[in-house]
């Protein structure tokens, strides 16, 4: 039995600029515990090697104490015997004068730097574990490095390790298209598994080829939502791989929908306070998902209130944020209220010469003449994306809350 841990998009040194620095302050400190919960995890489970896909760094302005850091906790895993494995990526590609080549690694770390691939022999008590790899030589890697991987025919575990944009990637479209390659390129026979980055969600590619993006280390913002952390990957010669993910961030980032028109008994809160009743009933139940986790948290606000015009405002959102912050023991908040709109009353709508009023009328014709293409047109939801037969039924049992949706909807056209 072979095992490795696998991570990727660790980007020491962030700017995070768009944040008040207690809040940057605490993600380049999270980021590092999570480097070093990885390191905790490496040596309690004896791995025999840690690969990781690229973009350890974010940029070339590294921190000396960031270099300090790093090879401290290289020579953490050098002791407990584990080899490490980094092959560079985008962020930080083994470019002449690059930052990278300044920093003298421990003996256990073996950089693969070039885009030709190289072979690295682990050897481990099951016999030999063969990783290869390459790496990005510019911030700007566009060849198929992939392609140029060799079918190794060698007793033991081959893994691939790549920094790379894989085409059939479900998020692949988030990120520069660097070191392109195809989910068929990865497909080798002779490859147990292929460790790769890039991608900052976590998962496999796809159910045909064992091949994971690790994710990024630590989230570093609402698009980096959720757990984060590697894969411990555990292999026996022509078994199957076991991939496991293992969550190492001690910050998360979550979305926390609050509807304005459920509030309490029915009733959308025409203070702030019942919006702090319902706030906290909210962030609540998610800190009790999330024990022992620092969470940066969007609220977004939803539905009909009449809070709506204080809540477009800016100035008092951000006065919402911090208050929330404070009171409910966030890192961070951010307050979402581009879903709200002032009360809706269908029969005040319909009685006055408006825009609104207009559509509703069309939509009553449309609900009155069964036509499903025009209704589609007039609400594009997913709810309508459905066979003639069942549509039908579905308008017959919905329509007072389709009449409902378009308005609300306009008023947030409306509104935005």
């Amino acid at each position: 039995m072979m095992r490795i841990l696998h991570i990727a998009d660790v980007h020491f040194d962030t700017s995070f600029g768009c944040k008040s620095a207690r809040v940057r302050d605490a993600l380049r400190t999270a980021t590092r515990r999570a480097f070093s919960n990885a390191v905790d995890d490496a040596i309690a489970n004896a791995v025999d090697a840690v690969v990781i896909a690229g973009d350890l760094f974010d940029d070339q302005r590294l921190r000396l104490d960031t270099e300090r850091f790093l090879v401290d906790e290289f020579s953490r895993l050098e002791a407990a015997r584990i080899r490490v494995v980094y092959a560079t990526g985008n962020h930080d590609p083994s470019a002449p004068g690059a930052r990278l080549a300044r920093i003298r690694m421990p003996d256990n770390v073996a950089l693969l730097g070039g885009a030709t691939p190289r072979v690295v022999s682990v050897p481990t008590s099951s016999g030999d574990l063969h990783i290869v790899g390459a790496g990005h030589e510019s911030d700007r890697e566009m060849r198929n490095l992939a392609a140029s991987f060799p079918d190794v025919e060698r007793p033991g575990c081959v893994i691939g390790l790549l920094h790379t944009n894989v085409e059939s990637a479900s998020t692949t479209g988030e990120h520069h298209a660097y070191a392109p390659c195809t989910a068929a390129d990865l497909s080798r026979d002779s490859y147990s598994y292929w460790a790769l980055g890039h991608i900052h969600v976590p998962g496999p590619i796809g159910a045909e080829v064992p091949a994971y993006y690790a994710g990024c280390i630590q989230g570093r913002h609402f698009r980096e939502s959720g757990p984060r952390g590697g894969y411990l990957v555990t292999m026996d010669n022509d078994l199957p791989a076991e991939v496991e993910f293992r969550s190492y961030a001690p910050i998360q980032w979550h979305t926390v929908d609050v509807p304005l028109d459920e509030g309490s008994a029915g009733v959308s809160p025409t203070d702030v306070a019942g919006l702090d009743r319902l706030v906290a009933t909210a962030v609540r139940q998610l800190k009790s998902e999330w024990t022992g986790i620092d969470l940066a948290v969007r609220i977004a606000l939803t539905g009909g209130t009449t809070l709506s015009d204080e809540l477009r405002d800016p100035e008092q959102r951000n006065h919402l944020a911090e208050a929330w912050a404070t009171e409910l023991d966030l890192l961070y908040v951010e307050v979402d209220a581009s879903k709200t709109h002032a009360p809706i009353d269908l029969e005040s709508a319909t009685s006055e010469a408006t825009v609104l009023a207009e559509a509703l009328s069309i939509l009553d014709e449309v609900l009155l003449t069964r036509d499903t293409d025009t209704l589609r047109a007039l609400l594009p939801t997913e709810s309508l994306a459905q066979d003639h037969e069942n549509l039908l039924r579905y308008i017959a049992d919905n329509a007072d809350s389709l009449r409902f949706e378009l308005a609300e909807r306009m008023l947030i056209q409306e509104k935005g």
